[in-house]
């Protein structure tokens, strides 16, 4: 009885281990040399461990934009307002680079959203995003307050 048990136990480890693992794709991970593949991907800030860092921080950052934004005449003309949501890519490097408008302001933008990529495209260089302790592409997203005081 004792060895039945110790069968039926071995064979459930054996099937619950084999189901477990992932299956392969049957291509390489590596190179012969050892050298990883160039991974292209650009991941979303959800997916890595550490997203991208602005330096000296997010309160940096805010007054980076704040001192570098000319607010645009018309803009002001016409007292337009709001949020300009802008999407980046921040390379391995550090690099800004793929910066579009992913959110703007309703109706007639004046200006607005030119100086909000004029203004990100000046950044100096993130800290990269990480994943599993390597650098990575990584989207980011800064909303830039147009507000008149």
């Amino acid at each position: 009885m004792k060895n039945l048990f110790f069968l039926i136990s071995v064979f459930f480890l054996i099937a619950i281990s084999a189901s477990a693992q992932k299956k392969g794709t049957g291509k390489p991970k590596y190179k012969k040399a050892g050298i990883a593949k160039e991974d292209s991907t650009i991941y979303k800030d959800t997916e890595v461990e550490k997203i991208p860092h602005f330096p000296g921080g997010d309160d940096s950052l805010v007054k980076y934009i704040s001192m570098h934004v000319i607010y645009p005449q018309q803009a002001l003309d016409y007292n337009i307002q709001g949020k300009v949501y802008v999407q980046i890519v921040v390379e391995k490097s550090g690099k800004v680079t793929n910066v579009t408008i992913l959110k703007g302001l309703r109706g007639a933008d004046i200006g607005c959203h030119n100086e909000a990529i004029r203004v990100i495209k000046s950044l100096p260089d993130f800290t990269p995003a990480q994943l599993h302790g390597r650098k990575v592409r990584c989207y980011f997203t800064i909303p830039i307050y147009f507000k008149i005081r």
